[in-house]
């Protein structure tokens, strides 16, 4: 297995959520159910097995995964036959991609790098990228959706998931009655985090921009799901693992409400 690690993203704001991820990156791992055996696209939220939204056939397709974390999505891939390369800003979080793919006898090509910018060879191209719930956490995420086109084969697929603008907003009671109150949804807030040192921002933006942004760079957008969260409550323990790819205890908690209002928007978009 090669790992490759061109010089990650320098300015401030890549170094400080650098350092987020680098110090989450072990709690994260250990907290967080996040299957190898079927990709998900977010919390709590259908996986593969329900949406069924990549080509058909992996085997010996060029797979990129974008904003990898431990590479789960990449693993997944690899053990359909496609050829991997995963990449993230975190190196602790590589660490553990690193593991897991030992772990599961698949060959990676794991490099460490801003995904806003993936400075990667210009040869070759890939067949599919995917990105799961990785671009909110990107400082320019246009320029990371450009990036990930211009790293797509003509006929090449990117599937993305970003955290949707309603998951913002706040639950109140009136009457009796459960909803949501959202101040803004053109400029819904950023969900500051902080660890040490590091900082990041979970910054969703709406729907259409997304669609603005992948059509910028190229790409015909020919799916759009807004899935709810799966009835993870009437799930045994053995349910949950097989039907809900991605969930901690954090996310169950919030399940009812992620019922009801989508926390993450799926597209999928080829390039001509």
């Amino acid at each position: 297995m090669r790992a490759e690690r061109p010089a990650p993203g320098d300015g401030k704001a890549a170094r400080a959520a650098r350092e987020y991820w680098d110090g989450l990156a072990e709690a994260y791992q250990d907290e967080t159910v996040i299957s190898c055996s079927q990709v998900h696209y977010g919390p709590l939220v259908p996986g593969e097995r329900r949406l069924r939204l990549l080509p058909p056939d992996l085997d010996g397709r060029r797979c990129l995964e974008v904003g990898c974390g431990a590479a789960q999505n990449a693993i997944c891939l690899a053990r359909r036959g496609a050829r991997c390369t995963a990449v993230d800003l975190s190196g602790a979080q590589l660490q553990s991609a690193r593991r897991l793919a030992q772990k599961h006898h698949v060959a990676i090509d794991f490099v460490q790098a801003d995904m806003q910018a993936l400075p990667l060879a210009p040869t070759p191209l890939f067949d599919l990228v995917l990105s799961a719930y990785a671009l909110p956490f990107v400082a320019a995420p246009q320029d990371c959706i450009a990036a990930m086109a211009a790293r797509l084969r003509p006929g090449g697929t990117l599937i993305l998931s970003t955290a949707h603008p309603l998951s913002t907003s706040e639950w109140i009671d009136v009457d009796g009655q459960a909803g949501i109150f959202l101040r803004d949804y053109f400029h819904p807030p950023a969900d500051q985090r902080r660890r040490g040192a590091g900082r990041s921002r979970c910054r969703p933006v709406p729907v259409s921009t997304v669609f603005a942004w992948l059509r910028a760079a190229g790409l015909q957008v020919d799916a759009l799901l807004e899935p709810p969260a799966e009835p993870v409550r009437r799930y045994t323990l053995g349910q949950l693992c097989h039907r809900v790819p991605y969930w901690s205890r954090a996310w169950l908690a919030l399940a009812e409400e992620l019922a009801r209002v989508p926390v993450v928007a799926i597209v999928r978009a080829r390039k001509p």
